[in-house]
């Protein structure tokens, strides 16, 4: 197996899973960028938002549309961008700097 095709495999496997210490043995295992400071259940609603992703294969419509719900129940939209800014630091985007919500500059 190619190593493109074992990421998409482990990917799949743990934004299946919903479960936090799983997505996050993932990113740690392909050296994933990440913020040094993860907010509460930001790992739990990236993971719900990557499950509304088109572009990711491999999900049942059952499984979308149950991260779909579950987003709305607690107040999120499916979007991933985030037109205003990071509520933190106003940079648009992901960022290579230490901002505990949107910085990847540093690893944890």
């Amino acid at each position: 197996m190619t190593a493109g095709r074992a990421f998409v495999k482990d990917r799949l496997a743990a934004i299946r899973s919903l479960d936090e210490s799983i997505f996050q043995k993932f990113m740690k295992k392909w050296n994933v960028p990440q913020p040094r400071q993860w907010l509460p259940r930001a790992r739990l609603i990236l993971m719900h938002k990557m499950r509304c992703d088109a572009g990711i294969g491999g999900l049942t419509e059952q499984e979308r549309q149950t991260s779909r719900d579950w987003l709305r129940k607690n107040g999120h939209s499916e979007s991933t961008a985030q037109p205003d800014g990071c509520p933190e630091c106003g940079h648009i985007g992901p960022s290579f700097t230490d901002c505990p919500t949107c910085g990847m500059g540093a690893k944890q």
